[in-house]
């Protein structure tokens, strides 16, 4: 794309990135990190949603020569969209029942 265009759209990403893991401060120490009975790691969709805030974390990393590894690391951010799942339960419905159907279709 136009650099314009490409240079809004990783503003606009590593804002995603900060926001993201802002929240999961916020709700580590709202709830606690791992110890206690509805700490946020209890969640397996917050874990989803805390492996997501690190990986976009990997924007901050700068890019250069030797940084191949984090190049591909990055990729990751496809699961971005996996947040919208912990959001909303309909959408976690047809995502387990979808998981649920793959061992079928072998």
């Amino acid at each position: 794309p136009d650099p314009g265009v490409r240079a809004a759209m990783e503003g606009i990403g590593m804002a995603f990135s900060v926001l993201f893991a802002v929240e999961s401060l916020v709700k580590i120490l709202a709830l606690g990190f791992i110890v206690g009975p509805k700490t946020y790691l209890q969640t397996a969709w917050n874990h989803v949603d805390f492996y997501i805030a690190i990986i976009g974390m990997l924007d901050f990393i700068p890019t250069g020569s030797g940084t191949g590894d984090v190049s591909a690391l990055r990729s990751l951010r496809a699961l971005r969209p996996l947040r919208a799942v912990t959001k909303f339960p309909e959408l976690r419905f047809l995502v387990v029942l979808l998981l649920r159907c793959i061992p079928m279709l072998a």
